[in-house]
């Protein structure tokens, strides 16, 4: 037993120095890389805090560098200044030499001038003496004040003054004149619904800038039509009188529109159109009153009485009959007079129309007037716009196209 058991305790002897020359071993391994790991980090720290202190170093060094150029900027600024003031300098004293030969001359000049004028009797410079006033003129100064010379210039401008506000009245005088005959040429004619306000001026051709009035049937104010010019024509044979309105608007309602075209037309009918062209001859463009205007392609009796049995077949409401016919251009009525009779044909107003269309949408007859007025009693007033639309409903369309009417079939001769 001894012998086995001795045996082991020896072999455990000899393994226990060598298993502790491993653990040494592995401790100085151990050892050695701390003090690796540390020399290691000291030499990154070193050469780190070396790096940090070069690029401190260089950035300094930058800041000397701008603060020096900035240095140097402001010293070539400071330079350029003083050189800048030096000149102000030297230019101002310039100026007052300068003025003060000015000066010199000037005083020299006035003693020549004083002793010049010592040797008329009374020529005293500086209270009014006719050579002062020359002076002042000659210099481009004011005569003094009571002097002749103040006084001719204050009675030359009270003379313009006088002569300007004369002129002005003068043709404000001639304006109201020319309104007030216009407007009684017109209550003569029994048109009441226009009022002539501003005339402007009589020009060779026409009148201009005017401004109307216009009324409704009770004489109360419907709105105003202004234009920069008026011009009239007239018919003899149609006792028919058109105030053609230029460039304007009109007023109603607090509404303003322009002229469509930029003309205003208005008819007006049984107005004698002769006193005005004797009163107002400027107004009629071509100096004399016009026919009726008819391109004689229409029978105009014949299209009277078509257009009239027409109008009498209307199913309801009011009647309309033309009375006068003036002519016919183109597919256009002209000269047109309309009486409007209600059920038991009494005669309600008139209408007057420098031109009327004929048209039909389906069953729809449509009879539109252009620049004209209407006439109910003793008033006439312009259309609204410049244009009434007579609308027929219900017809028999087939029976207006083959009446043989303007606008609605060709004329007689090209069918």
């Amino acid at each position: 037993m001894k012998g086995p058991a001795l045996g082991i305790h020896r072999q455990s002897t000899q393994a226990a120095p060598r298993a502790g020359g491993a653990s040494l071993r592995a401790l100085v391994w151990a050892a050695a890389w701390v003090v690796a790991l540390a020399v290691a980090a000291a030499i990154g720290y070193a050469v780190g805090a070396r790096q940090a202190e070069g690029a401190g170093r260089a950035l300094l060094r930058a800041e000397e560098l701008r603060t020096a150029a900035l240095a140097e900027e402001l010293r070539i600024a400071e330079r350029a200044q003083a050189d800048l003031r030096a000149r102000l300098e030297e230019v101002g004293a310039r100026a007052a030499r300068e003025l003060d030969r000015r000066v010199e001359r000037e005083q020299q000049f006035l003693g020549f001038q004083r002793g010049v004028a010592s040797l008329a009797p009374g020529a005293v410079l500086g209270q009014g003496s006719a050579f002062d006033e020359a002076l002042r003129a000659a210099l481009g100064l004011a005569p003094p004040e009571g002097s002749a010379g103040a006084l001719a210039k204050e009675s030359v401008e009270a003379r313009e003054a006088r002569e300007r506000a004369e002129r002005e009245q003068a043709f404000l005088d001639d304006a109201a004149d020319r309104a007030r005959r216009f407007n009684a040429l017109l209550r003569v004619h029994g048109v009441f619904g226009l009022d002539l306000v501003e005339a402007g001026l009589a020009r060779e051709r026409g009148w201009g800038p005017v401004v109307f009035r216009t009324l409704d049937g009770d004489g109360r104010l419907a709105g105003s039509l202004s234009a920069e010019a008026l011009h009239l024509s007239g018919s003899r044979t149609g006792r028919t009188l058109t105030i053609a309105l230029l460039a304007g608007k009109e007023t109603a309602g607090g509404e303003e529109r322009p002229f469509a075209g930029g003309e205003r037309r208005i008819a007006l009918r049984h107005v004698d159109p002769v006193p005005f062209a004797e009163a107002f001859p400027e107004l009629f463009d071509d100096g004399e009153l016009a026919s009726p205007v008819d391109d004689g392609r229409w029978s105009l009796p014949l299209v009277r009485l078509k257009l009239n049995e027409l109008l009498a077949e209307a199913v309801a409401g009011e009647r309309h009959r033309v009375s006068f016919l003036g002519g016919v251009l183109g597919d256009e009525l002209r000269d047109l007079a309309l009486e409007v009779h209600d059920q038991e044909g009494r005669v309600q107003r008139l209408l007057f129309a420098d031109r009327a269309r004929l048209s039909l949408e389906g069953n729809l007859a449509l009879l539109d007037l252009f620049d004209g007025s209407s006439s109910r009693g003793d008033v006439q007033a312009p259309f609204l716009d410049g244009r009434l639309r007579i609308a027929l409903p219900r017809v028999d369309a087939r029976r207006w196209r083959d009446a043989g009417l303007p606008g609605l079939s060709a004329p007689p001769g090209d069918s």
